[in-house]
């Protein structure tokens, strides 16, 4: 008799149907049938009805077909109604909960119906949002432990992410968003079951959740509310790392399985060997190559998705780390008892005006620069990949990837082989003007800089292209679109000049391109003709020539092509 009353009530199979109770419980309370109120007897309280309510929904959940997973769908919705919102935590002491997460979960990856799924992956977030804080964490927690599916994790993170970001409108954090809670969900959310060697594409949609949430918390929680930056070290060192590493794993392997299968179809074996599988009875289909260098190419680029993920929350860590430094008051250092110890001097009278007002601009500054110093390292090193891949959002992200960042980073330069031509023009007359500073001083007649000077410094810049003369050609038709049009317009006075000589440049064979050199210097006599000319007879001669030399430049630059 003691075992008995030990029993819950809707264990006891002998004396209740679950069947017949959930088909009550729907037919009472889902408003499919019409039942007049004053049926229904009121002597029990709405949290009674809710709970007894939601082990009926869990009994119709555990069914495969579609009626019953309907009606339990159906009542689910209803008994929510009953429960209220911001309920307590204590309500989950109850294991109805859990069990339902669990039922709505299974629904959700496996049903075979798409509308249920759909409203179960609906149904999850409305039931965990109607508890407090606490209790969303406990459901969230419960939903990483319990699920072993990627996108299933992944949804439960945005859950977590979502309940912490309206949390921080709150006056104060709750505890469950801090400290060692916070970390104990950010262990589950990092999880990679077997470490380097985890399969990353199977985990992709928990990983790239992840990365997004911690990078979202390093942004928005300024003022370390949650701790976070406590554990940036053991992030970096526990996840990050591990992650860098499978990444460059499973980037070799699928490389190397990509290489296996390009091989296979230029090979055209005599006698080709035809197997097929039978599963359960069923012939699987062979795949055919094409489609499984397209499943080894989306592999590729979640990795990529994944290296730019982690590049960037590495960035704002450091950034964050960078700032809090600047934040953090002078440290002065002194001997008690033979030992050093590290004792902060905050100095009131004389730091705290520079402590508040100088951070917010620098940081902006700073933030600005390190982004630019990026750029720069990586379009500095992209310009060793330009002879092979010419001027080319390839030879951007080969730059990217010499320089320590992921290949998806050449979208931090949204003009392409655009960009990469102007860095290269830029940093080449950057260098001409510092050669031409070492260059021995002629005397200036009225202000005039002497031919001669003009002549090395064409011949100078023109030289800086050999490296890339083979692929110059295209650099040249780059510059010529809209978007890189200017750099010359601006440059108009000795466009023709500079553009004739390049072009010639291109075409020249002869040693120590002697034949540029005899080009550049009749070029500039040229124009020392035309100037003596227009100093002739200024009124006539200007119009005519002027319009000679801007038609020259512009068949030169291709202007009279553009419409």
């Amino acid at each position: 008799m003691d075992n008995e009353e030990e029993i819950s009530p809707y264990d006891h199979k002998e004396k209740i149907n679950l069947t017949t109770l959930s088909g009550l419980f729907y037919v009472i309370l889902s408003k499919h049938f019409e039942i007049p109120e004053s049926a229904i007897p009121l002597v029990y309280s709405n949290n009674y009805v809710c709970h007894t309510g939601l082990l009926c929904v869990n009994h119709l959940l555990n069914f495969a077909e579609y009626g019953a997973l309907t009606k339990g769908i159906s009542l689910l919705k209803i008994m929510l109604t009953y429960l209220p919102n911001s309920s307590s935590e204590s309500f989950l002491s109850l294991p109805v909960h859990y069990n339902l997460c669990k039922c709505l979960i299974n629904i959700s990856i496996y049903s075979s119906y798409e509308s249920i799924r759909k409203e179960s992956v609906k149904l999850i977030r409305e039931h965990i949002y109607k508890f407090d804080y606490k209790g969303r964490s406990l459901l969230i927690k419960h939903m990483l432990q319990f699920s072993n599916h990627s996108g299933m994790i992944g949804y439960a993170i945005t859950l977590y992410k979502n309940s912490l970001d309206e949390a921080f409108n709150k006056p104060e954090l709750p505890e469950c968003f801090t400290g060692l809670q916070l970390m104990g969900m950010i262990e589950k959310m990092c999880h990679l079951p077997h470490g380097a060697e985890s399969d990353l594409v199977e985990l992709a949609d928990q990983i790239i959740s992840s990365l997004n949430f911690l990078r979202y918390l390093v942004i928005k929680d300024t003022t370390n509310k949650t701790g976070i930056k406590e554990q940036f070290s053991t992030i970096d060192r526990d996840y990050l790392d591990v992650l860098r590493m499978g990444l460059n794993m499973s980037k070799a392997h699928y490389e190397v399985k990509l290489k296996d299968i390009k091989e296979e179809s230029n090979k055209k074996p005599e006698n080709q060997v035809e197997i097929s599988l039978n599963v359960g009875g069923n012939v699987l289909d062979k795949i055919p190559t094409e489609n499984k260098e397209q499943i080894i190419y989306s592999a590729l680029n979640a990795f990529h998705l994944i290296e730019g993920l982690v590049a960037r929350l590495s960035e704002c860590i450091a950034m964050t780390l960078r700032n809090s430094r600047k934040l953090t008051p002078p440290l002065v250092t002194i001997p008690i008892n033979t030992k050093q110890r590290i004792i902060r001097s905050y100095n009131q009278a004389h730091n705290d005006k520079e402590f508040v007002k100088v951070p917010a601009v620098i940081n902006e500054q700073e933030d600005h620069q390190y982004e630019e110093d990026i750029k720069k390292r990586i379009i500095s090193k992209a310009l060793d990949f330009v002879p092979t891949k010419g001027w080319s959002v390839d030879a951007l992200a080969q730059g990217a990837e010499a320089a320590g960042y992921p290949g998806v980073a050449h979208g931090l330069f949204p003009n392409g082989g655009g960009d990469l031509v102007h860095y290269f023009n830029v940093s080449c007359n950057e260098r001409l003007v510092n050669e031409m500073k070492s260059w021995p001083k002629e005397e200036l007649k009225g202000n005039k800089v002497p031919a001669q000077m003009i002549e090395n410094a064409i011949v100078s810049r023109l030289l800086m292209i050999e490296p890339y003369k083979s692929t110059w050609p295209k650099a040249m038709a780059i510059q010529t679109l809209p978007n890189n049009f200017n750099w010359y317009v601006r440059r108009v006075g000795l466009a023709g000049i500079y553009k004739a000589s390049e072009l010639f440049y291109l075409t020249d064979n002869s040693q120590n391109c002697t034949s540029t050199r005899n080009f550049v210097k009749s070029r500039i006599r040229d124009a020392e003709f035309i100037q003596m000319a227009l100093n002739m007879n200024p009124v006539a001669v200007a119009p005519q020539t002027l319009t000679a030399a801007f038609v020259t430049a512009k068949n030169i630059l291709g202007m009279n092509t553009v419409k």
